[in-house]
């Protein structure tokens, strides 16, 4: 596949619904997901993501942001998972956890790489 190709691939995923949510699930990340939370703890979303589509050759990254209610702090963050309609598309791990305590807004940005290697 061609860094074009796979610009064009990852933009039309992007016209369809896409958000950013996170969760205090610790669970490690395994290429079997199919849910944000696999132990069913609450789920939150990002109020606002942007898909930023290609920032370099092969690489195409999206953005989220998320307003803190006034007086409340997020929980104990271990997963931050892109989901496109209702598919589970990227989970990105964290083992010993984010706290975003006492701030306005929690942003994250994350990505995905077009690989040229082979994986046989």
């Amino acid at each position: 596949m061609t860094y074009e190709g796979f610009r064009c691939l990852m933009d039309s995923m992007a016209k369809r619904s896409i958000s950013l949510q996170f969760t205090s699930d610790s669970s490690p990340a395994h290429d079997e997901d199919t849910r944000v939370s696999p132990d069913g703890l609450p789920i939150y979303e990002f109020e606002h993501v942007r898909y930023l589509s290609e920032t370099a050759p092969g690489v195409v990254m999206w953005q989220g942001e998320r307003d803190s209610p006034s007086g409340q702090d997020d929980p104990l963050i271990h997963r931050i998972c892109m989901v496109t309609d209702t598919t589970l598309f990227n989970v990105a791990f964290i083992p010993d956890g984010l706290c975003p305590s006492n701030v306005d807004k929690f942003e994250a940005v994350q990505g995905i790489a077009l690989s040229t290697q082979d994986r046989f």
